[in-house]
């Protein structure tokens, strides 16, 4: 087989790799398109197309970090949801004081965080605990 169409099957292959890929990644199957990312290096380094090699390695760290984020923010999120229980539960014991310093503890907890307050989860708490804290100190007159 002569070199050129050696050449156009690899670019069709990785073509192909890159269109599974994309579907994966529709379907937020992460880890699959990462699987199928490193194959299209492979492909690309055994025939020398080294400058597709490290784009598909580029997009293969922007992937990765970009998991690795949507985890964080999935615990984030779960710890929200516990901390919101617990949150009600104080409040509902009267204990508004113990109710904010909890909410206070998980935002700096958490403060490195891009974004943190952009979650949906967190705005509402945050809107409970503002809502409550500036009730506990009329009361209170502080």
């Amino acid at each position: 087989m002569s070199k050129s169409k050696q050449k156009i099957e690899t670019i069709l292959k990785i073509d192909n790799l890159r269109i599974i890929k994309e579907t994966c990644l529709q379907k937020g199957d992460y880890n699959e398109a990462i699987v199928i990312g490193e194959q299209i290096v492979n492909v690309a380094l055994k025939a020398d197309m080294n400058s597709i090699a490290l784009e598909e390695k580029d997009k293969l760290v922007e992937l990765k970090q970009k998991m690795n984020r949507d985890k964080k923010l999935h615990q984030i999120k779960k710890q929200c949801e516990g901390i919101d229980e617990e949150f009600n539960y104080l409040i509902s014991m009267g204990n508004v004081l113990h109710a904010h310093n909890l909410v206070q503890q998980f935002l700096k907890l958490n403060e490195e965080e891009d974004d943190l307050e952009a979650i949906e989860e967190i705005q509402e708490l945050i809107k409970k605990d503002r809502k409550e804290w500036i009730n506990y100190k009329v009361q209170n007159n502080m």
